[in-house]
């Protein structure tokens, strides 16, 4: 099941507001993006809190609506309607794309949600019971964790127990033994690949080791050193138990529904360009669907136009619009420059160069001043205005014309800060020089 559409209607913060995802079969990941205040933490409160059909608490104001679309694939499609009637009563209905009434157990969600907000604060207790229950917040599937020390052991000890369990109810189905190829699939084996291949290499997870009553976490560095929770920092921390409570909650072999937002706190930029992918290597179901909140290039490392796409959520408009995160014309794929372009509106100097650099081979032109002259003639026909201080034909000192187009102007400003005769880009026009790149690259 996939989540292709959420209406709010009445928000107090967000009004009524739309968002259409993707509905290809094999989009995945879905990445939001806007400025603070822009309403993404709002929505995916909203998504989580609606989706478990909680009661809303301050969230939903008298009168406010929020809809759901979920894909069923060949069972066609669920709607969700949650809404608040009165100040004190809730209407949470499910139909099925005829309008007839799926009835769906009480505090059940229509489809499996784990969220991950960005609050989480660490305190040191020590942890000795061992249970089969999963250790969370009174919030249920949303992680808001105030004491990882503690859930942390609990929460690995308990996933151990539930693939315990797993396995033993597989081998009661096949009348006391398991056939080759049917083991179920282990989450710590999910936790372990996916915890390591996102430290890439500088830390492994190695055991919960019981003793004296007492249960450690140990990881073991890329130096052979044994080390504990306690000794981990609050970016480790968010790792290990992040990806342990999602597989707590979503079965590997199943997926669901994952809200992550701005997962890139605490987390050095190495292991912001593996988040996303960590967390789909943890399951083997294609039904896995992310939908994540950032204000980092760098989580968008592996973006792939075929399973993600990105969305520009801004509170003043009434729907979210998607944001084109490729140079179709040359067939790149999204730089960190340019998703903090296109995405996060940040224009920076490696983004004017990578794409002159593509100019550059898309013309046939060996250098700037080829360049300029191509763009100068037709069908471009760029104008090129005398960019010098003194007002000469060429730069002061130098045989070079001072007559340049915007995109060339612009790069020789930046690879030749000494030539002070030459007049300086303001911010407009180096924002205006990518966008003219852009589209010729288009």
């Amino acid at each position: 099941m996939k989540l292709t559409s959420v209406s709010v209607q009445g928000d107090i913060a967000l009004g009524d507001f739309n968002i259409e995802f993707f509905k290809a079969e094999n989009k995945q990941v879905h990445y939001l993006v806007g400025n603070n205040g822009s309403g993404k933490t709002r929505f995916m409160d909203l998504i989580h809190q609606a989706l478990t059909r909680k009661g809303g608490g301050q969230l939903f104001g008298e009168g406010q609506k929020v809809r759901f679309e979920i894909d069923r694939g060949t069972e066609g499609s669920l709607f969700l309607v949650h809404e608040r009637i009165e100040s004190n009563r809730w209407d949470s209905s499910v139909i099925d794309a005829s309008g007839e009434s799926v009835e769906i157990q009480h505090g059940d969600a229509p489809l499996p949600v784990v969220y991950l907000p960005t609050e989480s604060i660490f305190k040191v207790q020590e942890i000795k019971a061992v249970t089969g229950d999963i250790p969370e917040p009174s919030s249920g599937t949303a992680e808001k964790a105030t004491n990882l020390n503690q859930f942390i052991p609990q929460l690995l000890v308990d996933l151990k127990n539930m693939d315990a369990a797993d396995l033993d109810r597989e081998f009661q189905k096949q009348g006391g033994q398991i056939a080759p190829g049917t083991n179920p699939v282990r989450r710590m084996d999910r936790f372990q690949e996916s915890y390591e291949f996102l430290m890439g290499g500088s830390k492994i997870f190695k055991e919960v080791r019981a003793g004296d009553g007492k249960h450690r976490v140990l990881f073991e560095d890329a130096h052979g050193m044994e080390c504990d929770l306690d000794s981990l920092s609050s970016g480790e921390k968010q790792i290990v138990f992040r990806l342990g409570f999602i597989l707590a909650h979503l079965e590997p072999s199943t997926g669901g529904l994952v809200l992550i937002d701005e997962p890139e706190l605490s987390l050095h930029p190495t292991w912001q360009t593996r988040y996303i992918e960590a967390i789909r290597q943890m399951f083997t179901s294609t039904e896995l669907q992310i939908i994540v909140a950032t204000h980092s290039p760098f989580i968008f490392e592996s973006f792939d136009p075929v399973t993600q796409e990105c969305l520009r959520v801004d509170r003043s408009d009434s729907k979210a619009e998607p944001v084109e995160l490729t140079l179709s014309g040359i067939g790149s794929p999204a730089s960190a420059p340019l998703v903090a372009y296109k995405a996060l509106d940040v224009w920076t100097e490696a983004l004017h160069i990578e794409l002159f650099d593509y100019l550059l081979k898309k013309t046939g032109c060996n250098g700037p001043t080829c360049l300029n002259r191509h763009l100068k003639a037709a069908p471009h026909n760029l104008p090129s205005p005398k960019r010098s201080v003194s007002g000469a034909m060429t730069f002061a000192n130098t045989s070079f014309s001072a007559y340049e187009t915007l995109p060339v102007w612009v790069r020789n400003h930046l690879h030749h800060r000494d030539c002070t005769d030459r007049q300086e880009p303001t911010p407009a026009d180096k924002k205006q020089s990518v966008e003219l790149m852009l589209r010729l690259l288009a």
